[in-house]
């Protein structure tokens, strides 16, 4: 036998037996297996071993691949000859899908806090980015880490302009109240983000509301781009939000002191962004200054 083939089936086990490792989580096997694997080759899903690896939720064995040298963490799955049921509607590199996926944040601290990853990539298919589904998730320690990494709040604009802002905005809320089962949780994931966000208790709805705030001053900070679109949309915003609150305290799905409540921190919030907003457009000149309008109506009183 040749060395070629010799090594060439060397390289064809090792990389099975790290997609196995990746797959079980099998942390050892994993180290002896990546020395002489592929790490680019893709399973019958189209997947590398990385994001199988990420996928599983696989903590230990994620840092290990992410300590090799070869690895590329972008690297995105792709749709193989299999095809997983429910497919994904989308190509993910592993950090979005870390993002999207997963309920511990650790994995896609590893990813973000790595180097070669590319915090500006964006999903092949519908092209949202990472620092969207991190603004989803309501998550001010992962959208902090982003915009340090470099993160674009423009990667993605619309006439409402920065979208990651937009998506900011629709955090500026309570976070929704009520029963859930045990069994709801575990069928809806245990509180995955994954589209469908799960109604939770809570009585904390001022801090809910504060999180999609500071979010998106942190991403104003960061020069999200605003239009007087934007004023619109988040006037949009409230009145959706609103009639949710109001309808949740007329049904009598909540008690009419909480409701009453978040309707009041729903205001605060929608406030202060509103100011915010104002602040920038002024700035920018997008709008004729508040001061200004006001001299005007004097004068012609």
């Amino acid at each position: 036998m040749r060395l070629i083939d010799t090594l060439h089936d060397i390289i064809f086990h090792d990389t099975e037996k790290l997609f196995k490792a990746c797959k079980n989580g099998d942390v050892e096997t994993a180290r002896k297996a990546i020395k002489y694997a592929n790490l680019n080759e893709l399973n019958e899903y189209g997947e590398p071993p990385l994001f199988v690896a990420v996928e599983k939720g696989r903590v230990e064995v994620v840092k290990v691949i992410l300590e090799d040298s070869r690895t590329n963490p972008n690297l995105t799955n792709s749709h193989g000859p299999k095809v997983r049921i429910p497919s994904h509607d989308d190509e993910y590199p592993p950090l979005i899908y870390a993002l999207v996926y997963l309920p511990d944040t650790e994995i896609a601290k590893l990813l973000i806090n790595d180097p070669r990853t590319n915090v500006n990539i964006k999903t092949k298919v519908n092209g949202y980015t990472a620092l969207e589904f991190a603004v989803e998730r309501k998550d001010e320690e992962l959208v902090e880490m982003l915009l340090k990494r470099g993160a674009d709040p423009n990667l993605n604009v619309d006439k409402y302009g920065s979208v990651a802002l937009r998506k900011a905005i629709e955090q500026v809320a309570p976070t929704p109240v009520g029963v859930i089962t045990e069994e709801e949780l575990i069928e809806i994931g245990g509180g995955v983000f994954a589209g469908n966000i799960p109604r939770f208790i809570t009585t904390d709805v001022e801090t809910t509301t504060q999180k999609g705030v500071r979010i998106v001053k942190m991403l104003l900070d960061a020069g999200a781009k605003v239009t007087p679109k934007t004023l619109e949309f988040l006037e949009k915003h409230k009145k959706k939000e609103e009639k949710y609150w109001q309808e949740e305290i007329d049904k009598k799905e909540i008690p009419p002191e909480l409701g009453q409540k978040a309707l009041e921190d729903l205001r605060k919030g929608i406030e202060e962004v509103r100011k915010m907003l104002i602040e920038r457009l002024e700035k920018e000149k997008s709008l004729p200054s508040i001061r200004e309008e006001g001299q005007k109506t004097k004068v012609h009183s």
